[in-house]
């Protein structure tokens, strides 16, 4: 399961404001000490409602919205695709490999993004 906490999402660049305010809705999944730690599909659904506020101003939008893109990385909602019909069975062998060491890859990265961000914050 994909967490984050309010401290990452001030290493991401949002204000202390902001953080609170996003996840002031949300049920924490769990506490850790004093950490509450939300599910990240909660935190993304309650950017994207936040987003819909027209009085934003437009430095916070951006900065919303490069959150989202962030978050939107760390969810790892790729569908792996069947490489099985295809005539050369030693090419879809290869590609079904290569598009797991992608996948393994980017998740890897956006988890290093994740513990950045909790440094920063």
């Amino acid at each position: 399961m994909n967490t984050t906490t309010r401290k990452q999402l001030r290493g991401y660049g949002l204000s202390p404001y902001l953080s609170i305010v996003i996840t002031k809705t949300l049920t924490p999944t769990k506490k850790q000490g004093r950490t509450l730690i939300y599910d990240l599909s909660e935190v993304i659904s309650a950017v994207r409602i936040y987003l819909t506020k027209t009085r934003l101003k437009p430095q916070t939008r951006v900065i919303l919205q490069n959150l989202l893109t962030t978050l939107l990385e760390r969810i790892n909602n790729v569908v792996p695709l069947p490489f099985t019909r295809t005539t050369d069975p030693e090419l879809s062998r290869l590609a079904k490999k290569a598009f797991e060491s992608l996948r393994q890859a980017e998740n890897h990265f956006a988890n290093m993004k994740a513990t950045l961000a909790e440094i920063r914050g």
